[in-house]
């Protein structure tokens, strides 16, 4: 009797688990059923706001912690502030071209300024808030607000000026200095003006022991394996940082210039000679690159530079770029440096994808640099908008470390 009815009440909380189990799933069914409440979201951002993660991979322009970060470039935005405020007859009763408008900051000083009219131009969806970042300072009478590419663009007018914040990473890697040639053959008007229009590019040789060390050599002894695959990545990938000018060894060299007023699209790259001359002895362990940027129509000089030596007041997007070599280099002052320097995209005309190779001798003689001797540096350095291969990783490791002969 006893079994039976053990028997009876565990078929009977059996059922009941059961009955339970089958209203919980009817309930889960029911809730993924349901429609979610509408979202409250402004007209001009419901675009944005169906964006998924991939989405913003394509788009990263468009992503809040991007605008973030180039709005909180208080230098960057500080430099175009203070270059209208100087000259606002450039920018009174004007019309105004602003080129990768963002959220549009640029296009609200140049109509705070007094601009006439203000197109403003971004083929990231961006754009989207912009829209609404004009309608809510109330500046839809003056700012017209453009998605697309420049050469897709129709505006109804010519421009007396553009603006843009166009500079990259080491000035071109990234940069939209096309967009602004286009822009400029374009729609600006004879003797209109660019903001900035005029760039240079520099090169130093410095000595970072401890920063290699900490960013490349320790791959060397990990947990006490050798890991020196990955150390050969480390030195193939440029860096951007913002370094001081404490371990500078040579004076800067400036290895371009730029006016984007009379440059042609073909014209933008590197393909020179080089020369460093050592202002304090000891061992070289990268190259790094700095940028200026100027207005050339200013009133009074202004200048956006990066150099290391300068101790900038503000947060900046940009940094110095720094190229590791494989092997420290003893630089003396006695001795003279020189080389060749290529600086190109990967493809024509695509700025997301490019490579640097630097050549570098200790001359022969100290009165003829054209006589070298054996060559110091042979190496390639990729910047790209995705991880390097393993074919490019070994493209670009040192000549003396490959013993290879050109």
């Amino acid at each position: 009797m006893y079994y039976r009815f053990k028997q009876y009440k565990n078929r009977k909380q059996n059922g009941e688990i059961q009955e339970a189990t089958n209203t919980a799933t009817k309930i889960a069914v029911d809730f993924a059923l349901q429609t979610p409440p509408a979202r409250k979201v402004p007209k001009e951002l419901e675009l944005v706001d169906r964006m998924t993660s991939a989405d913003f991979r394509n788009d990263h322009a468009a992503h809040l912690e991007n605008m973030r970060k180039v709005q909180n470039d208080r230098y960057n935005i500080y430099f175009f502030e203070k270059a209208m405020e100087i000259n606002q007859h450039l920018f009174k009763d004007r019309v105004i071209l602003v080129l990768r408008c963002g959220p549009g900051t640029l296009a609200l000083m140049a109509a705070r300024i007094g601009a006439k009219r203000v197109y403003a131009v971004d083929h990231s969806n961006a754009t989207r808030y912009a829209e609404l970042v004009v309608k809510e300072n109330h500046y839809e009478n003056k700012i017209k607000v453009l998605n697309g590419y420049i050469s897709q663009v129709q505006l109804p007018e010519k421009v007396d000026g553009i603006v843009s914040s166009w500079m990259g990473q080491c000035l071109l890697y990234e940069s939209s200095v096309l967009e602004v040639v286009e822009a400029r053959d374009r729609w600006l008007k004879p003797n209109g003006f660019i903001l900035p229009d005029l760039a240079s590019l520099y090169m130093l040789g410095s000595q970072e022991q401890k920063l290699k060390e900490s960013l490349c050599n320790w791959w060397l002894s990990v947990s006490g394996f050798n890991m020196n695959a990955l150390r050969q990545y480390s030195l193939a990938e440029p860096r951007f940082l913002r370094m001081q000018g404490e371990k500078i060894l040579t004076m800067a060299h400036r290895v371009m210039s730029m006016d984007l007023l009379k440059i042609n699209k073909d014209e933008i790259a590197i393909d020179r000679q080089i020369k460093l001359k050592v202002k304090k002895e000891g061992f070289l362990e990268c190259f790094l690159f700095y940028f200026d940027a100027e207005f050339s129509r200013s009133h009074s000089p202004i200048k956006l530079s990066y150099n290391p030596y300068l101790k900038l007041p503000f947060k900046s997007i940009w940094h110095q770029t720094v190229l590791f070599i494989e092997r420290p280099l003893a630089i003396r002052l006695d001795k003279k440096y020189v080389g060749h320097l290529v600086f190109r995209p990967l493809k024509r005309l695509n700025f997301k994808q490019m490579e640097l190779h630097i050549s570098f001798f200790e001359s022969a003689d100290n009165h003829a640099e054209d006589i070298y001797n054996e060559r110091l540096v042979c190496k390639r350095w990729l910047m790209t908008d995705c991880f390097q291969t393993y074919a490019q990783v070994a493209s670009c490791q040192d000549y003396r470390a490959l013993k290879c002969q050109n």
